[in-house]
């Protein structure tokens, strides 16, 4: 705050400083959004994704091209790990303070005609991986991928189908309810 004034001083009179006082203020509340840690981890527990599998075929049978006849399905059972997450950070036009955040993947929040920062955190969360031989839009097998679901709050939040070695030491099981998607 001390500095907050003392550069409002430079600008001359009185009537100046408080004109270029919420500039500052701005200035002063995006500088220190940004000084904090990049990698901080989220202080409360997160909650077991009762309902991971249903939430997870929900997910795939919009995803997949033909959730049809998929073969070679596995899942691994949810762990709690760090996971790397992009939040949006939304500023306001006139306030210039936080606005709202949106889910972790960070849209846009309603009624907020500020820019959007974006900002890259660690966050405990649960995530299982799964693998999975679906078909292309042809009708022909792709091979086996493997991807992984993030649940945040005890409910499904993303999809990464390139986990990066996330899932590389995963226990894996079958995944019959997949192979037996329907559309």
């Amino acid at each position: 705050m001390i500095l907050i004034s003392k550069v409002a001083t430079i600008f001359g009179s009185t009537g100046r400083r408080l004109r270029t006082w919420p500039a500052i203020a701005l200035a002063a509340a995006l500088i220190s959004g940004c000084a904090g840690d990049q990698h901080q981890v989220e202080d409360r527990p997160q909650k077991y994704p009762d309902n991971y599998k249903t939430e997870l075929l929900a997910f795939l049978r919009s995803y997949l091209n033909d959730p049809t006849k998929v073969r070679d399905a596995a899942i691994a059972d949810p762990v709690l790990m760090p996971t790397s997450v992009l939040i949006g950070i939304r500023g306001s036009g006139a306030g210039g303070g936080r606005g709202g955040r949106g889910r972790e993947g960070g849209g846009p929040s309603e009624g907020d005609d500020g820019g959007l920062w974006e900002r890259r955190v660690t966050r405990e969360r649960y995530v299982l991986c799964v693998r999975f031989n679906a078909k292309d839009r042809g009708g022909d097998y792709i091979g086996v991928k493997t991807g992984m679901a993030i649940y945040a709050g005890g409910r499904f939040d993303s999809f990464n189908d390139q986990p990066q070695g996330a899932c590389d030491q995963m226990e894996f099981k079958p995944f019959p309810e997949l192979e037996k998607l329907s559309r």
